[in-house]
């Protein structure tokens, strides 16, 4: 069914007013504050980096409190499933079989209205209402999209935006879908820099401080843009982009895409999924397709699944820094969980050339990131492999030059005797001892916080991220031990 046939009145309050001359100056000065301290800064270290984003947030919140009288309302969810559902049913969404319900802690999810069986489908949802990069090239913002080398080399930018046109035009065919998005999210975009402050010691901060100063870089980049790019005139984005909006719409498509292939099934596309999307998340198999043939997605029941109980699906492979990160949630029982480790080679180690020649061969990086993965195996080959490297002595480089001999460094048996496996294993026995040694909490206190009722839900997920981290750490350091004793 094509979109433009019918539209939807708005049952959102549009009353936004545009912004005066003079206020317009001051933001503009502030915009530019932002714009020159997130382009002009080469951090060395995550302190420092730590330290820059607080002097941008202080701005950030200057910005927020001038925007603010200009606001356009957020979605007030809780007042248009009814209408949102009707919608999707109207337009080929096959979804009898299940619902939206509360849950806890004003959440929402797909809630089994009947009994389903592993396998069998529950939801479909046509192409036709599905948000993608195709769709924004057919919107106003198309021109734009011609013109602006960052929404050309960022699809997931170009979504946010697309999202921001559709939710300011009280007309777009979207509008039901985006009356049930949340008005808020628990991304690192909406974290204070105190509740930052939780994540200190984490391997993850630095990368949650990245993502937060990259999408104030955005904001600033793109406030500028519609306020003087031809190609952006005609938008409304021109009156009423703000700070608050954007992050929103960051956010949403943050903790809500996913790829669906093109009509003629060549690529994949980024999309926005509606009712799809409302489904949480939960440990398992990737159980959701998309069919070509009849040009929808197909959700299928990843177990039996009794009537009145929630219906979850698996959001693939990832860590708790990357859910905590681009999801705004942690899975305390992650068993695909790991924890970054970056190491490189010292260039003041008289052995820096030869170590990096030797990397080079093995097609290991000389600086990089490597992982500490939760499990029963917590050491991963390419690790142990640098590892080796790391602590290679002159008289193994000469043994391996003249043997031109390099696959025993890539031996995967961790429990080998040989002195650079043991060598390597007391290297990350000491580097995992430095980390724990980071936090300023042990798993312990963190466990004991946890069970605290009035924390903020954004202190108590970075809480959760460093336990997790702390208990992969713990476990990985434990293992090594058994191995040194066995």
């Amino acid at each position: 069914m094509a979109k433009n046939k019918k539209k939807h009145k708005s049952a959102l309050n549009f009353r936004g007013k545009k912004i005066l001359p003079q206020t317009r100056i001051q933001l503009n000065e502030l915009v530019d504050q932002v714009l020159q301290k997130c382009t002009t800064f080469a951090p060395q270290n995550p302190k420092q980096e730590c330290e820059e984003y607080r002097e941008i947030y202080k701005i950030l919140q200057k910005i927020c409190v001038i925007e603010k009288e200009y606001m356009l309302p957020l979605p007030v969810r809780q007042n248009h499933w009814e209408g949102f559902l009707a919608w999707c049913k109207q337009h080929g969404t096959q979804s009898d079989k299940v619902t939206i319900q509360p849950l806890d802690k004003e959440e929402y999810g797909i809630v089994a209205k009947s009994e389903l069986k592993e396998g069998e489908v529950f939801l479909t949802v046509p192409r036709d209402l599905i948000i993608s990069s195709t769709t924004a090239k057919k919107s106003k913002l198309g021109p734009l999209l011609e013109k602006d080398a960052i929404l050309q080399e960022m699809p997931n930018v170009v979504l946010a935006l697309h999202l921001l046109l559709e939710y300011f035009d009280p007309e777009s065919f979207w509008q039901p879908y985006l009356s049930i998005l949340p008005a808020e999210y628990n991304t690192p975009l909406y974290f204070t820099c105190e509740e930052l402050e939780e994540l200190q010691g984490s391997p993850a901060l630095e990368e949650t401080v990245k993502t937060c100063r990259n999408i104030a870089r955005q904001y600033a980049h793109f406030y500028k843009t519609f306020q003087s790019n031809p190609a952006a005139k005609s938008l409304l984005l021109k009156d009423f982009f703000t700070y608050d909006f954007y992050r929103w719409a960051v956010s949403t498509v943050m903790t809500r895409q996913n790829s669906v292939p093109t009509p003629d099934g060549a690529s994949r596309i980024q999309a926005l999924i509606p009712l799809w999307d409302m489904c949480n998340h939960v440990n398992g198999i990737v159980s959701t397709d998309f069919n070509v043939e009849k040009n929808q997605l197909e959700c299928f029941a990843m177990k039996n699944v009794n009537a009145g109980e929630q219906v979850c699906i698996f959001y693939g492979v990832r860590s708790n820094a990357e859910f905590f990160i681009h999801n705004g949630f942690v899975c305390l029982e992650n068993p695909h969980d790991s924890i970054v480790l970056k190491l490189g080679m010292s260039k003041s180690d008289p052995l820096f050339t030869q170590k990096s020649q030797l990397c080079k061969q093995l097609g290991l990086p000389v600086t990089g990131k490597f992982h500490l993965h939760a499990g029963h195996e917590p050491v991963e080959k390419r690790l142990l492999a640098y590892l080796r490297v790391q602590v290679i002595k002159d008289d193994d480089i000469l043994k391996i030059n003249e043997e031109q001999n390099f696959d025993w460094l890539l031996n995967e048996d961790i429990q080998s005797t040989d002195h650079l496996t043991q060598d390597a294993l007391v290297f990350l026995k000491t580097r995992i001892t430095l980390l724990l040694r980071a936090y300023p909490t042990t798993l312990e206190d963190d466990e004991k916080l946890l069970q605290n009722e009035e924390l903020s839900s954004r202190r108590h997920l970075a809480i959760m991220l460093r336990l997790t981290e702390k208990r992969i750490l713990s476990s990985a350091f434990q293992y090594l031990i058994n191995i040194s004793q066995s």
